[in-house]
C-alpha cells in the first residue's frame, strides 16, 4: 500500500503540474501586444517557474548588446549595472548561445558578468540558466535565472524551448514601435553639446521643452510591484523620438528629464504634440490606464550666458 500511495502521489503531482503550464500558457496568451509586453510575460514566467532571481534583457537596436528591461531579486546595484555589452556578446559562452538558439545552463558564471553586478551577487552565482527569444535569426533578448526559489524545476528545459517557439513573435512584434528609432542619433546631453546645437539653429523657430517623467516612471514601477526597470526613461525616449521624427532632438536630462528641441515649421503647436506623446503611453503601457500627466516647461533659445545658465541648471 506504501508503494502504491506513493505513486499515486507522484503522478497526481505530475498532473497538477501539467495543469499549472496550461493555465501558464493560457494566461500568457491573453497579453496584449503592448511596449511592456516583454515585462509582464517576463513576470509570468518568473511566477510559473518560482525563479528567486531573474533577468531580463532587450537587444539595442543596432547594436550587439543588450540592455535590461527587468528583474527580481537582485540587489539596487546590480539591478542598476545589469545589461550584456559587446564585450559580452563576443565572449565564447554568447556564441555558443547564438549558435544553438536554445535553452543553456552554465555551471559557473562567465567572467565578465562580475562587471555588471555587485560583489555580493557575484560571489552567489552558481549555475546559470539562460533562455533566449529568437526573430529573424537573431536572439533579440534573452533571461538570465541564476537562483530558484526551490530545486531546479524538472522539464525546466523542455518548456524553456515551447516558450521560446510560442512566444518569441509576440516579444519581437511588441518592440515594432522603437524599431523605428534605430539609425536615430541619439546625442549624450551636455551643456557643450547643447550650446553648439542652439547656435546652429540660432534664427529659427524652434521650442525647448522639458518634460518631467517622475510620476510616469514611479508610477509604472509601483505597478510592477518586485519587477525592477531602471531603463523606463530611454524607453520612453526611444517612443518619442521615433514619434517626433528625426529632424528633432529629444535628449535625456537629469533627475528623469527629457529635453526635446522641435522645430515649429514642423511641430507648429507645441501643446498638441505633448499631448499627442502623453496619450501614446497607455497604448504602449498595458498597466497605464490613462494619459499621465507630462510636468511640461518651455525655454526660448539663450541669448546670453545668464540665460544659458538659468537653462542648464533646470536641466541637470
Amino acid at each position: 500500500m506504501g508503494l502504491l500511495t506513493k505513486a499515486i502521489s507522484v503522478e497526481t503531482g505530475a498532473e497538477f503540474q501539467d495543469e499549472l503550464w496550461t493555465q501558464f500558457l493560457s494566461n500568457a496568451r491573453e497579453l496584449p501586444p503592448t511596449l511592456d509586453y516583454p515585462a509582464l510575460l517576463f513576470k509570468k514566467i518568473v511566477d510559473f517557474f518560482r525563479m528567486e532571481k531573474a533577468a531580463l534583457f532587450f537587444k539595442l537596436p543596432g547594436k550587439n548588446a543588450y540592455r535590461l528591461l527587468a528583474s527580481r531579486g537582485y540587489d539596487k546595484t546590480s539591478a542598476n549595472r545589469m545589461r550584456l555589452d559587446e564585450k559580452a556578446t563576443q565572449s565564447e559562452f554568447f556564441k555558443t548561445l547564438k549558435k544553438h538558439k536554445e535553452a543553456l545552463k552554465l555551471k559557473e558564471p562567465p567572467s565578465w558578468l562580475k562587471e555588471f553586478c555587485s560583489s555580493r551577487e557575484f560571489g552567489l552565482f552558481e549555475e546559470l540558466y539562460w533562455l533566449p527569444f529568437v526573430a529573424e535569426e537573431k536572439i533579440i533578448a534573452l533571461i538570465l535565472v541564476s537562483q530558484w526559489k526551490d530545486l531546479e524545476p524538472p522539464q525546466w528545459f523542455k518548456r524553456f524551448q515551447a516558450i521560446q517557439e510560442e512566444f518569441s513573435p509576440s516579444v519581437w512584434n511588441s518592440r515594432k514601435a522603437l524599431r523605428n528609432s534605430e539609425g536615430m542619433p541619439k546625442e549624450k546631453f551636455s551643456r557643450e553639446y547643447l550650446q553648439n546645437y542652439c547656435k546652429q539653429i540660432q534664427g529659427t523657430e524652434a521650442y525647448i521643452i522639458t518634460l518631467d517623467l517622475a510620476p510616469v516612471i514611479k508610477q509604472l514601477n509601483t505597478m510592477q510591484g518586485e519587477l525592477q526597470s531602471p531603463n523606463h526613461k530611454s524607453e520612453i525616449r526611444d517612443l518619442f523620438q521615433t514619434m517626433a521624427g528625426p529632424r528633432q532632438k529629444i535628449l535625456e536630462a537629469g533627475k528623469n528629464r527629457l529635453l526635446l528641441i522641435l522645430d515649429r515649421s514642423i511641430i507648429p503647436d507645441s501643446p498638441l504634440f505633448i499631448h499627442q506623446l502623453s496619450s501614446s503611453l497607455p497604448l504602449l503601457y498595458q498597466e497605464l490606464k490613462s494619459s499621465p500627466a507630462l510636468n511640461e516647461r518651455e525655454f526660448h533659445l539663450p541669448r546670453n550666458d545668464k540665460e544659458w545658465d538659468e537653462l542648464i541648471e533646470a536641466l541637470m
